[in-house]
This record gives structure tokens, C-alpha cells and sequence, in this order.
């Protein structure tokens, strides 16, 4: 199909629109990324252009979490042998 601009040539131009990022992928500790979309779309009408933002810088759609010094520190695993459960026992007395 043969893209058709109007008389106004901003209209005629696509860019890339991306979503706001998305939430961390972990809850605790470092490592984490966060994700969002990327939508080509005509800068008029913000209807899908399909693969006319080829042409243009594409944005990031992953990163490191921005929020990662504020996660705290994932709780440590416990062993589940025997000694485990007398240690922790002893521990909360």
C-alpha cells in the first residue's frame, strides 16, 4: 500500500514513539533491566507507519534498572539440613 501524506510535511515523517519504561526485573539486590515498547507511527497522526522509521536512530528498548541503588539486599538463603534448623533456633533466643 502506497503511504499518501497530506499538504503538511511533518505529517509525512515517521519517528519512533516509545512506551515508558516498565518496572524492574528484580525486587531486590542489582542485575535487574527494564523494558519498554517502540511503535513506529507518522508524526501527524500517530497511526502505525509500519517500516518507515528504518531511516531514523531507533531508541533503547532495554536498560539497566535506574532504580537499582534502591533496592535492597536479597534475603540469603537458608539451608535446610539440620544443623540449619538448630542454628536459626538458637539464634532467635
Amino acid at each position: 500500500m502506497e503511504n499518501k501524506c497530506n499538504a503538511i510535511a511533518v505529517n509525512c515523517t515517521a519517528d519512533w514513539r516509545p512506551s515508558v519504561w516498565g518496572q524492574c526485573s528484580r525486587t531486590c539486590g542489582d542485575g535487574g533491566v527494564q523494558m519498554r515498547l517502540l511503535r513506529c507511527v507518522w508524526r501527524g497522526t500517530r497511526k502505525p507507519a509500519g517500516r518507515n522509521c528504518q531511516s531514523s536512530l531507533r531508541p533503547t528498548a532495554i536498560r539497566a534498572c535506574q532504580e537499582a541503588n534502591n533496592l535492597s539486599e536479597c534475603p540469603s538463603k537458608l539451608s535446610t539440613g539440620a544443623g540449619a534448623v538448630v542454628a536459626a533456633a538458637s539464634n532467635a533466643i
